[in-house]
């Protein structure tokens, strides 16, 4: 059988008052949406995300999702104690941020730094060589200690906390 064919249209959509799993039961006759009695089963629902239809085959929700927030808004989501510190999801990525600088190798290679150290140069904050094709020519000649901080004054100025 089709997914279509397992297409159960909802009567009326249910849009979720507040965030929790959300489970679909087969209640007198018709489909309705419902609070899950625990965190292991049901669709997890944002407020304002909208339901209109459930697959049976699938076991899935047709979701028409409710306003997302800003990365503003993201970013201030307070957090509980955490092994970062921070009180706040900006706190924490800026903390992870911070890590980062000491690990060798966090996006495979290890001259990641150096990518940050020529946008610093190219943007006159950072001294280095170039060549006549635009690299840089001698990373032996580029002051890395400045390099890294202006990097960290960068990383100070994302810090809201």
């Amino acid at each position: 059988m089709s997914d279509s064919v397992n297409r159960i249209p909802l009567p009326e959509p249910f849009t979720a008052p507040e965030r929790g799993r959300y489970q679909a039961v087969h209640d007198d006759g018709t489909w309705r949406i419902r609070p899950c009695a625990n965190d292991w089963d049901g669709f997890p629902l944002e407020p304002g995300d909208t339901i209109t239809a459930v697959h049976l085959e699938t076991h899935r929700f047709e979701i028409q999702r409710g306003a997302q927030p800003d990365g503003t808004q993201i970013l201030d989501v307070p957090l509980r104690e955490n092994g970062s510190g921070a009180r706040t999801m900006r706190g924490y990525l800026i903390a992870l941020l911070r890590v980062a600088m000491d690990i060798k190798r966090p996006f495979g290679d290890s001259g990641w730094v150096y990518d940050l150290y020529e946008g610093l140069a190219r943007a006159g904050m950072l001294d280095a060589p170039f060549d006549s094709d635009g690299f840089v020519d001698d990373w032996d000649a580029v002051d890395k200690v400045a390099g890294d901080r202006l990097i960290q004054a960068a990383i100070d100025a994302l810090d809201g906390e």
